[in-house]
């Protein structure tokens, strides 16, 4: 079984971020978010409730919600993954290390580029063709998506091989 850990976004915020991808991708496999740990699998022998209690304790420790800056568009690779870019916060930061550190030991261990939250992001559109990469760059570029609002909480989706689209596990407020 696989995990990951995401902000979601308010709903207003998620509905325009949805018709974007949409437009460029069609259907998504996951709503419009702000990932803090990709997707992992569970570790031989550990739980889902273990991962849970885990998160909670992250989750009891954050002291308040706090904001999330949405800055500017930009893109990874080639233009395969266009984004609405998010202010490195201090708060945000903290939250990121904070589940890192709590899920180690039960989520085989993260890595590649985004393992320590270097870009984090909105993604506008994904896994996007040359030529689709850069019609959505172009159409996108100068669209004025910043803004700003409260995170007071995190969510853990879960997904088996047989699953299509990630599955809602469990919300934790602070």
């Amino acid at each position: 079984m696989r995990y990951y850990i995401h902000i979601p976004l308010p709903k207003k915020l998620k509905e325009k971020i949805a018709a974007i991808e949409f437009q460029y991708q069609g259907e998504n496999k996951s709503e419009p978010h702000i990932t803090l740990v990709p997707p992992l699998e569970l570790l031989e022998g550990k739980s889902e409730q273990e991962l849970i209690n885990a998160i909670n304790l992250v989750a009891e420790a954050c002291p308040y919600p706090f904001p999330i800056t949405q800055k500017k568009i930009g893109y990874f690779g080639n233009k395969d993954t266009i984004f609405i870019g998010v202010e490195r916060s201090p708060e945000l930061l903290k939250l990121h290390g904070a589940l890192r550190q709590a899920v180690s030991g039960i989520l085989e261990p993260p890595d590649g580029p985004f393992a320590d939250l270097p870009t984090p992001h909105i993604t506008l559109a994904a896994h996007l063709s040359p030529e689709q990469g850069e019609r959505a760059w172009e159409e996108l570029r100068n669209k004025d998506l910043r803004d700003q609002f409260v995170c007071g909480s995190v969510v853990l989706l879960r997904k088996s091989q047989a699953d299509k689209c990630w599955q809602f596990a469990e919300r934790f407020s602070f």
